[in-house]
């Protein structure tokens, strides 16, 4: 019989070998794991005959020794045999976490769970146990592996918590290593381990580095399925740029469409800076991507990802946009909100091994001023049109519609600190006319959701600019015009929302804010547009007004019968004293005790 040693250098490798090649064979479709199967049949004939060759060496018999490898008691032996039978154990809980890995990739799932189960309890016990000892770098590239695989499968099952564990377990291991071989080295002691006897260090190193951003991977699905955005977020930016460090070949133009997306996450925030550097980074990697595309052009055949350039540009118009609706909300709530003046993420920050260019002088400058809030504008609108003109409504529907209500916010934060009324209401129209064109093109049994969404935005802008043009005396006539408009887009609102069933039951409950608020103001804009021009003596706006008032009251006992939990309260009020005041003035109307204000005239009609 073959010595242990010239075993493990000439059969074990060669097994090795045989399964490496079977695993890189391209199956049929029809059978996607032949070679995968082959494979870990080999390698379970080959764990039979290690233990028939080699157990005997030991004071204990075959079965008594595999009955080790699963954690049973055995007698006693000399320090000699049971040196070499640990050698052996070894052997076989790496074949059986090879085997337990392929049957994994083969589908066979609960075979190869309970294999890498195993064989994981083996290694943590004999090499992290009370007593631990030094761990040959194969071995822990193993152990990071199998926690890694394990987490991966409890992450599949929707079981987060229980792939947190292994994939904690997996990140530890992998620091833990690090800070104690910072060149992560391998020992290499006297005599021939089995862990060794495969390729170099240098393999082995690769191997665990590239299970470190797989386990960092995993820990950004996890925390963002446990709804832990922070940590998710920090862990896909970490993921980002390990990839980075690496120097590995990675998809470039997905790298950038993740860097972009996790600059939506700081954003969110209020996180400028951190968001910044991850739209800067993106932008240059993909620009690097396009670059590369050029020297090679058959690189990239048959993959657009051109869709990636538009959203980058959609992420830098959302920066500065962000900016300036901060800017407007304080002006609103004439409230200073202080500068978010936190640190770049500790993993973004090592995306600046990319070299990239420094920020725009108003990055995270929040506008308490017009010029400010123009220079905010004039840096997100140019993004938003450029990307429109890819994401054009013939092919794109939803995110040109989105973008277009984008340019209409835009306006909107712009509009509060303008100071001239006149200017204002030129900036409503630029919200208004790009979203009637479309709207008039939209199906709202198709588009039901976006249809939904531009005609309670035209609603909002004409009834702004009614007010707008009463608050600043304009001729009776003009009020009155943006009014009937604003009762065209809010009442388009309110039908599609209620849908067949109309008026008299709840809505949906994510829809009944916005849809409580269509209503009230479909009412004060009513009342607004009393009188009508060619007829001051018609009251049928008020009419229209009071039985809108008289339906929220209605509407809210929906919600609350008592009245007294409802979160409408403040409007249900309002709506209250006007159904007690509108029809004494209705009726002065009627009998002419009521004489509507004499209308402006406008000198140009």
């Amino acid at each position: 019989m073959k010595s242990w040693s010239v075993f493990l250098a000439e059969d074990y490798l060669r097994c090795l070998a045989e399964c490496n090649e079977l695993v890189k064979v391209e199956d049929p479709e029809t059978e996607p794991f032949k070679s995968k199967e082959r494979a870990i049949e080999i390698l379970e004939e080959f764990h039979d005959k290690t233990i028939n060759s080699y157990s005997g060496t030991t004071t204990t018999s075959a079965e008594a020794l595999f009955a080790r490898f699963t954690g049973e008691e055995v007698s006693e032996a000399s320090e000699e045999a049971m040196g070499l039978g640990r050698s052996v154990e070894d052997v076989l809980a790496s074949l059986a976490f090879r085997t337990g890995a392929l049957a994994v990739e083969a589908e066979q799932t609960s075979k190869g769970e309970k294999l890498i189960t195993k064989a994981l309890n083996h290694m943590e016990a004999r090499y992290l146990g009370e007593e631990r000892k030094e761990v040959p770098l194969k071995c822990l590239v193993e152990i990071q592996d199998a926690n890694n695989i394990l987490g991966t499968l409890w992450c599949n099952r929707s079981e987060h918590r229980r792939a947190e564990e292994h994939l904690k377990k997996s990140e530890k291991l992998f620091k833990d290593w690090t800070r104690e071989h910072p060149s992560l080295s391998t020992k290499t002691g006297e005599g021939t381990d089995a862990r060794e006897v495969e390729g170099e260090g240098a393999e082995a190193r690769e191997k665990l580095a590239k299970n470190y951003v797989q386990t960092s991977f995993y820990l950004a699905q996890v925390y963002g399925h446990l709804g832990l955005a922070a940590q998710a977020a920090e862990y896909c930016a970490q993921t980002l740029a390990l990839q980075l460090l690496s120097g590995e070949h990675f998809d470039r133009a997905e790298w950038a469409q993740n860097a972009a997306q996790l600059a939506g996450f700081f954003l969110s925030k209020l996180d400028y800076r951190t968001a910044e550097r991850c739209i800067s980074a993106a932008d240059k990697v993909y620009s690097e991507k396009l670059e590369m595309d050029k020297k090679n052009e058959s690189a990239s055949e048959g993959k657009d990802d051109s869709d990636v350039g538009a959203n980058l540009l959609l992420a830098w118009g959302k920066l500065y946009a962000r900016q300036l609706q901060e800017g407007a909300e304080q002006v609103d709530s004439e409230e200073e909100v202080p500068p978010n003046s936190s640190p770049v993420s500790e993993a973004v920050y090592l995306w600046e091994t990319l070299e990239l260019n420094q920020p725009h002088e108003m990055l995270g400058v929040i506008p308490t001023n017009f010029q400010e809030a123009r220079n905010c504008f004039n840096l997100a609108m140019p993004h938003f049109r450029k990307a429109a003109e890819y994401y054009a409504l013939d092919g794109f529907v939803t995110e040109h519609v989105d973008l277009l209500l984008e340019c209409s916010t835009l306006y909107k934060h712009l509009s509060i600190f303008e100071p001239d009324i006149h200017r204002q209401c030129v900036m409503h129209d630029a919200r208004a006319k790009p979203l009637e064109h479309v709207f008039k093109q939209l199906n709202p049994k198709i588009f039901e959701g976006l249809y939904k969404q531009m005609a309670f935005e035209l609603g909002e802008i004409f009834r702004t600019k009614m007010d707008l043009k009463k608050e600043t005396n304009r001729p009776h006539a003009k009020v009155f015009a943006m009014g009937a408009k604003a009762v065209v887009y809010y009442s388009a609102y309110i039908s599609a929302v209620e849908g067949s069933e109309g008026k008299g039951k709840r809505v949906h409950s994510e829809e009944e804010r916005s849809y409580f608020s269509a209503r009230f103001c479909l009412a004060g804009t009513f009342q607004r547009m009393y009188p009508d021009p060619k007829n001051s003596q018609d009251v049928k706006h008020l009419d229209s007004a009071l039985k809108e008032f008289e339906g929220l009251i209605n509407y809210g006992k929906l919600i609350d019968p008592q009245g007294q939990k409802n979160m409408y309260l403040e409007e249900l009020q309002i709506c209250k004293e006007m159904v007690e005041l509108l029809p004494p003035k209705i009726e002065g109307v009627h009998r002419g005790r009521i004489i509507p204000h004499k209308q402006n005239v406008d000198p140009k009609e």
